[in-house]
């Protein structure tokens, strides 16, 4: 949401742009309700002079102010002047701390097929340059990895593969035929705790083998017939 509030006090839309790798909520003023409640206003105000990035269109004679909006914020501004023949001159300030970004720099002119696409990654560079100034900044890949460090570490279960293969084919341990004795032939005799004691990759291997068994007598005992 970007700091935008659900009860459409801030406007009914707002620029969204995404990508595998990140996720930008742009506010624009003109989409912002301007009314005589004191509340929206501030909000309204809050909202556009507490962004970092700050990205002007001005097509007035003189040169955009910095002071036009009142904040301590606003870190980097991007100010765009159309001109003739559809280029644009663009102007790059930064506070002195901040460190270099592009593509952008300042008094370049660009043309309107690349001019949208340009301002963007520059604003979306800006930000990240901004933001690697924070004491203990992590960028989006090192607080996935530290997350899933935390998940192995907290949920890591000691198995081994033939036991994690038999519970997911067989998740729940059922009465039969697992858990039923069983014959090798007519003389011996299995205990059927041997298999039902263990976990539910033993009653598996169990039932896999004895399945197997059975299916070799049934070939000896056509084999049988087909001799006799």
């Amino acid at each position: 949401m970007g700091g935008l509030q659900r009860n459409k006090n801030a406007g009914t839309t707002t620029p969204y742009y995404s990508t595998s790798f990140l996720e930008v909520v742009f506010h624009v003023a003109t989409r912002m309700p301007t009314t005589s409640n004191q509340e929206v206003y501030i909000q309204k105000a809050r909202h556009l002079g507490n962004d970092e990035v700050h990205i002007v269109w001005s097509e007035h004679s003189k040169d955009y102010r910095r002071g036009i909006i009142p904040t301590e914020f606003c870190d980097i501004l991007i100010v765009i002047y159309p001109l003739p023949n559809n280029l644009f001159r663009i102007q790059v300030s930064r506070k002195p701390e901040v460190p270099y970004f592009g593509p952008l720099y300042n008094e370049v002119i660009v043309q309107k097929s690349i001019l949208a696409n340009v301002v963007r990654c520059t604003a979306i560079n800006a930000s990240c340059a901004k933001r690697s100034m924070i004491p203990f900044y992590q960028q989006y890949y090192e607080e996935r990895w530290r997350s899933l460090e935390m998940i192995t570490k907290n949920y890591k279960h000691s198995s081994t593969f033939e036991e994690f293969i038999s519970n997911v084919y067989s998740p729940v341990q059922t009465s039969s035929p697992f858990q039923q004795p069983y014959f090798k032939n007519s003389s011996e005799k299995y205990k059927s705790d041997e298999y039902t004691s263990g976990s539910s990759s033993s009653n598996l291997a169990a039932a896999l083998i004895d399945s197997h068994r059975n299916r070799n007598s049934k070939v000896e005992m056509e084999m049988e017939n087909v001799r006799l």
